[in-house]
């Protein structure tokens, strides 16, 4: 019976063509919608509404900066949802001081020790980002961190988007074991899509990348129709459009239905 059945399987191979071959080897990530939370009242909003992952930040008018330890305290007794933490000591730059560095390093063991009650076996994840002083991705840091953040899900946040070579540096994250990248595609406005579709492409299912360039609950289709399935919402599920308002359940219900078009 062997042979018949093997024959059959070789004929299968042989009918698809070799483009569909390869998109069937390389599965697109799950959908998620990921919706930036500052505090425990926001994620229970998030994740009663449909959110499947959160970020939680601190500042985040400031492009999000490391919250506080009781803050975290307080989200890990109620998150039933991953829970990504920034992790980023000042609004000045991503070129950290050894003191600014340190504390990240610090922030990651703290991470490592939290246990979410809800979700046992489970640990908070980290968003961080390094560059050196010219603005490009500092590789040797994101090692670092990467190897004192071993055992949690790690993200490398927009100061990706100082990458002198985006392709080489996604490779190398991916390579570091980060498991996705958060990017507006470019540092400079514009249209940034290509960019983000080239990198996309050229990550080949080693490394998600996820757009973060102001997306509305409303875009989510459409950026589902290009091929990217995990979505970052900040503004795009409040009110007015502000960081200074509330999370409405209603977009993020319909950012989350937008995920299943």
């Amino acid at each position: 019976m062997k042979k018949p059945v093997l024959l059959i399987a070789a004929l299968l191979v042989c009918l698809f063509p070799l483009t569909t071959r390869a998109a069937l080897a390389v599965a697109a990530p799950p959908p998620c919608l990921e919706v930036v939370v500052q505090n425990a009242e926001e994620l229970r909003i998030a994740q009663d509404n449909g959110a499947n992952r959160v970020e939680l930040v601190l500042a985040p008018l400031k492009g999000g900066l490391t919250p506080a330890e009781a803050t975290l305290k307080e989200v890990a007794g109620v998150a039933r949802i991953p829970v990504m933490v920034m992790i980023r000591p000042t609004d000045r730059d991503f070129n950290y001081t050894e003191a600014e560095f340190a504390g990240m390093l610090k922030t990651l063991e703290l991470l490592k020790s939290t246990p979410l009650p809800l979700m046992p076996g489970r640990k908070f994840g980290a968003v961080m980002g390094v560059q050196k002083a010219d603005g490009s991705l500092d590789l040797a840091r994101m090692q670092a961190l990467a190897k004192a953040g071993a055992g949690l899900e790690l993200v490398c946040h927009m100061a990706f988007d100082g990458s002198k070579d985006r392709l080489a540096d996604t490779k190398a994250l991916a390579g570091l074991g980060y498991a996705r990248i958060l990017t507006r595609g470019h540092n400079e406005p514009g249209n940034n899509i290509p960019n983000l579709e080239a990198q996309k492409t050229s990550a080949a299912g080693s490394i998600i990348i996820m757009p973060g360039v102001r997306i509305m609950a409303a875009d989510v289709p459409g950026w589902v129709s290009k091929g990217f399935t995990q979505v970052h919402l900040g503004i795009g599920v409040r009110k007015d459009a502000k960081f200074t308002e509330p999370i409405l359940p209603e977009l993020v219900k319909q950012a989350a239905s937008g995920l299943q078009k």
